[in-house]
Order: C-alpha cells, then structure tokens, then sequence
C-alpha cells in the first residue's frame, strides 16, 4: 500500500488501517519514508523548495485522515437529512390522511 499511499493516497477506511500498520511496523515506516523522500523530495529539489521529511509526511498522512473524516461526517450528515425528510413527508401523509 505505500506506493499508492506515497502516489494518490488511500481511500475509504483503508487509510486508518494503513496508518496504524506504519505506526506499528518499523520496517514498513522506514519504507514509507524512503518512498516519500524518493517522491517529495525530488519535487521539492526540482521547485527549489525546502523541504523537512518529517513534517511533510507528517502532514501528508493528516490530510489523507482528515479527507476520511470529513467524507464520513459527510454521509452521516447525509443520513440525518434523509431521515428527516423521511419524517416530514410521513408526517405530512399522516397529516393529509387525517
């Protein structure tokens, strides 16, 4: 899973098992810094930035969680709205019917 995490990232609820795999398995966190730096690093070298490993991957996995996050809240808010309009359109047959 690094190349993709370290390419576009991962999607959906693979992204919290990912992440709780590299802060548990040394060999897979030094892969993922090696990929990462390999990746970022050139990119940064090639725009004349600087560039700190650390704080970049480090920032990078924020994002990828906070995007899950935000797309999980997002269907919850979702099934909040559907299930209250679910309730004002019963209510309005009760209503109507009565």
């Amino acid at each position: 899973m690094i190349p993709r995490f370290v390419a576009e990232g991962i999607k959906g609820s693979d992204i919290y098992r990912f992440k709780e795999h590299i802060d548990n398995c040394a060999s897979c966190k030094e892969e993922l810094t090696i990929q990462f730096l390999s990746s970022e690093g050139v990119a940064h070298l090639e725009s004349g930035t600087s560039f700190h490993l650390e704080n970049e991957l480090f920032e990078y996995m924020s994002r990828a969680l906070k995007a899950r996050q935000m797309t999980v809240r997002m269907r919850t808010l979702m099934i909040v709205y559907e299930i209250a309009a679910l309730f004002v359109i019963a209510s309005i047959f009760i209503y109507a019917g009565s």
